[in-house]
């Protein structure tokens, strides 16, 4: 009897050992599905909010997009190309204006050349004509003293010739007779003229 007893305790332990083993091998396996459940969890609410925000991104390039293309109409209407029906035609016309704004800038760069010549060519002319004032002082104090000579000598010229005709006047009166001069004087003396042909007058 003791040995049956003991054979069923031996039993029944062993049968709570595979048991609990059991048991604790069911909840390890639990946990483990937890833990992968939880990560597939995880990654489907990231791919979700990926996948959400991958369509507001495509539905923001969406609008963007039309907002350029609009934008991009209004523009060429307003530059006058209202024409453009294949971005070819865009991209032709966008070199064109890439040539025409490098040949614009070759221009613009002989402009500003030229400007620097003339503006050199200025500060040049602005300093002759800063020191033309001192030449002018001079030029004038040089007339002023070319016109004092020039003066000086016609005034010298008139006396002497005043002094020659007075000499010679005089020269020539002292070779005419007291007589004649006389008979010259007042003949060209209006009051004897007058007498004369007053008595003229009488007589006839």
């Amino acid at each position: 009897m003791t040995k049956l007893s003991n054979d069923n305790l031996n039993i029944c332990h062993f049968r709570d050992c595979l048991l609990g083993k059991e048991d604790q091998q069911f909840l390890n396996s639990i946990n483990i599905y937890l833990d992968q459940f939880r990560q597939r969890l995880l990654k489907y609410f990231t791919y979700m909010k990926l996948n959400t925000y991958l369509k507001c991104l495509e539905n923001n390039i969406k609008i963007l997009l039309e907002d350029i293309i609009n934008l991009l109409k209004l523009r060429t209407d307003g530059l006058g190309i209202e024409q453009l029906e294949r971005p070819v035609q865009l991209i032709t016309y966008a070199n064109d204006i890439s040539s025409k704004h490098k040949e614009l800038r070759s221009k613009v760069a002989t402009l500003e050349k030229e400007i620097a010549e003339y503006n050199y060519d200025n500060e040049k002319l602005n300093l002759i004509l800063q020191s033309i004032p001192t030449h002018e002082h001079h030029l004038s104090t040089l007339i002023h003293s070319i016109n004092d000579n020039t003066y000086s000598t016609f005034l010298a010229k008139m006396s002497r010739q005043t002094q020659q005709h007075e000499n010679n006047k005089q020269s020539y009166s002292n070779q005419i007779p007291a007589s004649s001069y006389d008979i010259v004087r007042t003949e060209r003396n209006p009051v004897l003229l007058y007498r004369r042909k007053k008595k003229k007058k009488l007589l006839i």
